[in-house]
């Protein structure tokens, strides 16, 4: 893996995060899935707001958190109605607050870390649908979302792998089933932009 400039970031702190601090994090469209039956979700925007820790020599396992997500205007095409497609409208809330944020793989060549948010899990709710996305369990609070973050850019996007799935799944017309993976895509600009680096 070092031949790729790619180092794996160490537990006893291998990190170089500036300048750190608050950040606060914008998306255009979010997407929720369930990779199963192809489900969607689509969110208009979503944001969230934190803290990365500063300095270097950090470690990548809980490098930030953040303390505030938000999702704006979630709909799914639905089913159709005649010839019209009939949109359902849901509300998608962010639970286990704080979630952290994890770095764990850095490619020098590219500018780009890796990692995970973790301790997540979303709450989905409306048009005679609910269900939880997390981790191992409805309630574990140990789902995980992987992502990268690109230096030059300032750009985080989320990406595959992690540990979602849906869970305790009421009405929702077969959409999305309880155990299926779920995933998350969006891309957020973090400001002020991070220069994170390892080692």
């Amino acid at each position: 893996m070092a031949a790729l400039g790619v180092t794996t970031a160490q537990a006893s702190g291998t990190w170089t995060i500036q300048p750190g601090g608050g950040i606060q994090a914008a998306s255009g469209k979010l997407v929720l899935s369930d990779t199963t039956t192809h489900t969607i979700v689509t969110c208009a925007s979503s944001t969230a707001s934190g803290k990365l820790k500063s300095g270097s020599g950090r470690p990548g396992f809980h490098a930030g958190s953040l303390s505030a997500v938000s999702f704006v205007t979630c709909t799914n095409p639905g089913v159709r109605t005649g010839s019209l497609p009939r949109r359902f409208t849901f509300t998608l809330q962010a639970g286990g607050l704080p979630w952290h944020v994890n770095f764990s793989a850095y490619d020098a060549a590219e500018g780009v870390a890796r990692g995970t948010i973790s301790h997540l899990y979303l709450a989905l709710s409306g048009a005679g649908c609910a269900a939880m996305i997390d981790g191992t369990s409805a309630t574990a609070d140990n789902g995980r979302a992987a992502f990268k973050y690109t230096d030059s850019t300032g750009a985080l996007r989320l990406t595959t792998g992690g540990n979602l799935h849906w869970y305790d799944v009421s009405g929702c017309l077969g959409l999305v089933n309880d155990g299926e993976r779920a995933a998350l895509s969006a891309i957020y600009t973090l400001s002020p932009k991070q220069a994170i680096t390892s080692p």
